[in-house]
């Protein structure tokens, strides 16, 4: 009202959705209010943050967003975001800027779509993790979108439609265990400009390593060592243009 603007109802809405946290009435995750957003976004974990239509999956996105920015900075900038000039994800940059990061609204929602996949820690890295102890890995964490079986010198297709800031997780498996071979996944995409590619390349000693290939540089990125060392790859394609 001070300052003349109308907050987005995604972010409004998550931060009312933090309320319960902090007021301790989730402490207790079995029955909480908690327990029913974390339910409601593993049923729908594709839908789009920004895309605010008042649904029950439009509340558990925004929900578990904002769990994963304070888990990651802090319940400080929730304080430094309603203090902001701008409104929704300009806000949020402008909160990360007064807490001294150089992380920008984007970054951290390419981060937040990993970690619901992985939520755990990466070679010691903690940003694709909640630190929530309720919202641990046996809590949330998203199932494969889809899974491919992949066959040495076989090939095979799909179409997706990615919604603007969705998120999802195709999974590749080697046919065969023990034959080493390379996959090879080919991209077509008019938007390559707002279309960013991250994935995750899991061993069979334990090891991950997230990567990301950028579109710009060609259509096809490959994955050595597959079925030998590699145990499996998901990539996860996140649409992300504020113009739309």
């Amino acid at each position: 009202i001070k300052r003349g603007v109308k907050e987005e109802q995604w972010l409004n809405e998550g931060r009312s959705e933090y309320a319960p946290t902090i007021l301790g009435y989730n402490d207790n995750y079995k029955g909480s209010y908690l327990e029913k957003r974390v339910n409601e976004f593993l049923a729908h974990p594709s839908d789009a943050l920004l895309d605010w239509r008042g649904r029950s999956a439009d509340h558990a996105s925004s929900n578990m967003f904002i769990h994963y920015l304070v888990d990651r900075y802090g319940e400080k900038i929730l304080s430094k975001i309603v203090d902001a000039n701008a409104v929704g994800a300009e806000s949020i940059n402008e909160a990360l800027s007064a807490l001294g990061q150089s992380d920008r609204f984007q970054d951290v929602f390419y981060d937040w779509i990993l970690t619901v996949y992985m939520n755990g820690s990466v070679n010691g890295e903690e940003r694709f993790k909640y630190k929530t102890q309720n919202l641990s890995f046996g809590n949330l964490h998203v199932l494969p979108s889809t899974i491919f079986r992949v066959y040495d010198n076989n090939s095979s297709g799909a179409s997706f439609v990615v919604d603007n800031w969705s998120g999802q997780w195709h999974r590749f498996v080697p046919g065969a265990i023990g034959e080493e071979t390379t996959l090879h996944i080919r991209v077509s995409s008019p938007r390559k400009d707002s279309l960013y590619f991250p994935y995750i390349i899991s061993d069979f000693f334990g090891g991950t390593e997230v990567k990301s290939w950028d579109l710009r540089q060609g259509n096809t990125f490959s994955v050595n060592g597959f079925g030998a060392t590699v145990s499996s790859g998901v990539v996860a394609p996140i649409f992300a243009n504020k113009d739309t």
